[in-house]
């Protein structure tokens, strides 16, 4: 495996409840394959796939744990309305619902990510911020707990819709395991959608000492030949 001589760099993320640094020991180079280990698991090559999705997961995690979205909805498509096997079809209905939500707020915040189910049928889940637009119907239903909405703005299908807690990583870890094999390998299609009106996470280099964080194997949560990524608190 070759690798730069290059210092180790660090970058350190700052959200509204969580620190996270990155630690990047090595410059990689374009033929280098990478060696994985994360906890619980055992090393394994990494493939150009599997680091695009690590990447994906990575962004949709920073817009989780920069933003506060309130619901989780899973939209579904009548054959009906729609050939639910058609994602380019599913997209353009999803994409012109998305923007006439928008132009009734224009606040509205929101990440989706399609899904392919078993059948082959698409649909989608999505996380929203700024949902005062939108009108949610109680049902009967309960899931882990919780009580399941619908949207009668979603005209297209069925939709499930629940309120989420605070737990940002909670919500983090739930949206982004959609992000599959499946979906990314579909030619030209995208792996999620998100509004341009979207918090991030600060971003600083090289400031280990000037946020006083102290990385040890309590906070890291993954690891690869390449780069070490620990989380703290906020408090830390």
């Amino acid at each position: 495996m070759t690798q730069s001589q290059e210092p180790i760099q660090t970058i350190v993320k700052i959200y509204p409840d969580l620190k996270k640094l990155t630690i990047l020991k090595y410059k990689k180079t374009r033929e280098s394959n990478t060696q994985t280990i994360e906890k619980g698991e055992s090393i394994f090559q990494e493939s150009n796939l599997e680091r695009s999705i690590r990447k994906t997961k990575t962004t949709i995690t920073d817009y989780v744990l920069a933003n506060n979205f309130e619901i989780f909805a899973t939209f579904t498509f009548s054959p009906k309305k729609v050939d639910r096997f058609d994602i380019d079809a599913c997209k353009r209905k999803l994409k012109r619902w998305l923007d006439r939500q928008r132009e009734k707020d224009s606040n509205l915040k929101y990440v989706v990510v399609p899904e392919r189910h078993k059948n082959g049928a698409i649909h989608f889940h999505a996380i929203f911020e700024n949902i005062d637009s939108f009108t949610l119907k109680k049902t009967k239903i309960k899931q882990d707990g919780r009580d399941v909405f619908t949207m009668t703005d979603w005209r297209f299908g069925f939709s499930n819709v629940k309120f989420i807690d605070s737990n940002r990583i909670k919500v983090a870890t739930y949206i982004t395991k959609y992000i599959t094999k499946d979906m990314i390998q579909i030619e030209n299609k995208k792996r999620y959608w998100c509004s341009h009106n979207l918090a991030i996470p600060e971003k600083y280099y090289n400031a280990v000492d000037e946020f006083q964080i102290r990385p040890d194997l309590q906070s890291l949560v993954y690891e690869n030949a390449y780069l070490q990524m620990h989380e703290f608190a906020k408090n830390y």
